[in-house]
């Protein structure tokens, strides 16, 4: 294991983009612990579209690891650069990132509270654009319920603003309602059940996510079950060990990786990293070449030797050349 802490920054930095998806959790602690030395390249990174849109190898892990060192570090002024690329990150499909935004935007704590809370209304009515915008409200959503959760300041505030969703006759994103429902209950049982039951009446929530409104009721009654995990998850997951391991297998197996029912974990699974050779993906056929024909090195298959009209078929049908194949000739 390298001596992170006898390293400069800007070697820390680059190795990030050497290591790839192999970056270990001690690399990003510390990082983070740089503070004011790492942030403005982290911030250059992060805000650079060429990796977001275009990034290859060790630059498809590249934001995924700034934002993890962000999040870390929890500064409030950092807070709006991270919200100005979320978009990007569905626009881009980075689903590493995507499925991170609630643990690591309830990093910030407290201070992320106001910002989410006027993303999510800014952003109400973009659905009818894109789904990702559905996607992206209700990461949001989950964000602010985990740190309402952990910080009983913010609790009355944030489970006022979601029972007001939930009840506004405006609000029609049925994505990112179905997603957030949870989000009022969590907060305030009571007010939470109430609101979410007046966006079934309107028939504005899809029931495949958590099904009718008494299945809610159900479930979040049910006693076995910490809504808290519905939320969100450790957010650095990804450099957990195992996650490294597994993640290296999956490569080397063709990205065909099979994994047990208590394997499946979002550390370990996600999009292919970066195209892969056409062969990786298309395996050569392992029909054999017939009789009489060879494997040129383009891969097209030639005859061998040239075939009297009146010899026996080369494709083994018995057939005089001229009555089989050569009809084509």
């Amino acid at each position: 294991m390298s001596n992170y802490a006898d390293m400069a920054t800007a070697e820390l930095i680059d190795l990030l983009f050497k290591e790839e998806d192999r970056v270990t959790l001690e690399h990003i602690q510390e990082i983070a612990h740089r503070g004011d030395e790492a942030r403005p390249r982290l911030l250059e990174i992060l805000e650079s579209e060429d990796y977001w849109y275009e990034g290859q190898r060790g630059e498809f892990w590249i934001e995924l690891h700034v934002l993890s060192i962000l999040s870390l570090m929890g500064d409030p002024a950092v807070l709006p650069k991270a919200l100005d690329v979320v978009m990007d990150s569905y626009f881009a499909e980075q689903h590493w990132v995507t499925g991170r935004w609630p643990d690591l935007l309830a990093q910030f704590g407290e201070t992320a509270a106001e910002p989410l809370m006027k993303f999510i209304k800014e952003l109400k009515g973009a659905y009818k654009d894109s789904f990702d915008y559905s996607l992206a409200r209700s990461q949001a959503a989950k964000a602010l319920t985990l740190i309402a959760l952990e910080d009983e300041t913010v609790r009355p505030r944030a489970a006022e603003f979601l029972c007001q969703i939930f009840t506004d006759p405006e609000e029609h994103d049925r994505s990112f309602l179905s997603q957030a429902v949870l989000c009022p209950i969590a907060l305030d049982r009571k007010a939470g059940l109430e609101a979410v039951r007046k966006m079934f009446h309107r028939k504005v929530i899809a029931e495949s996510a958590y099904g009718k409104y008494n299945d809610v009721v159900r479930y979040v009654s049910d006693r076995r079950y910490d809504l808290r995990d519905d939320f969100g998850d450790d957010p650095f997951d990804f450099y957990d060990p195992e996650a490294i391991a597994i993640r290296q297998k999956r490569w080397e197996s063709n990205d065909t990786l099979e994994f047990g029912e208590h394997d499946y974990h979002r550390a370990y699974v996600g999009p292919a990293p970066f195209p892969l050779p056409f062969e990786r993906w298309y395996p050569k056929s392992e029909v054999a070449v017939p009789a009489g024909y060879i494997e040129s090195e383009a891969g097209n298959v030639v005859r061998k030797d040239k075939v009297g009209r009146n010899d026996p078929c080369i494709c083994g049908s018995g057939k005089k050349y001229k009555k089989c194949c050569g009809q084509s000739g």
